[in-house]
């Protein structure tokens, strides 16, 4: 079973850029797709949350995550989404893959961005992660996710899913 796990800042009061690649990738492949919120919201003004994330980045924080209703022995490949924050994925994310065995998954990480690309996400994503298999990445422009069809095709005709 695959999974398109996501974390987008807008906690379901818009629709986020990293959302609209979730769901494309989710419909593609027809797997499950999961959100995964933070505890606390985020603030919808975007001076405010360059704050707010550039302190979380700083202080390599750890906000508390909604916890997930999901059995991760029935799924054997995640899809890992993100924005990209500080050259970074969200503090949201590190929480869940430091207090999830994901041991023996394969993730495909994708994240939305304005620059910066993945970033340094697949590092520390390899770091948390040692015994998963990390494959190569989507990177998104989020000024581009509605016109990422194509991008996200070709990313996905590089694999196998199970």
């Amino acid at each position: 079973m695959a999974v398109v796990l996501y974390f987008d800042h807008s906690q379901g009061q818009t629709t986020g850029n990293t959302v609209v690649v979730a769901e494309k990738i989710a419909a593609l492949t027809e797997s499950q797709l999961v959100p995964l919120k933070a505890e606390k919201s985020y603030p919808e003004d975007y001076q405010t949350l360059l704050q707010v994330t550039k302190a979380e980045a700083t202080n390599q924080a750890r906000p508390e995550i909604i916890p997930l209703a999901l059995d991760w022995s029935k799924a054997n490949t995640l899809f890992l989404g993100y924005p990209i924050w500080w050259g970074r994925f969200p503090r949201a994310v590190a929480t869940f893959l430091e207090n999830t065995d994901l041991s023996g998954k394969t993730i495909y990480p994708f994240c939305t961005h304005e620059g910066s690309r993945l970033g340094q996400s697949v590092t520390e994503l390899q770091q948390l992660c040692p015994q998963s298999t990390i494959q190569t990445g989507l990177p998104v422009r989020g000024s581009k996710v509605q016109q990422s069809d194509q991008a996200i095709k070709n990313w996905l005709a590089q694999m196998t899913v199970n």
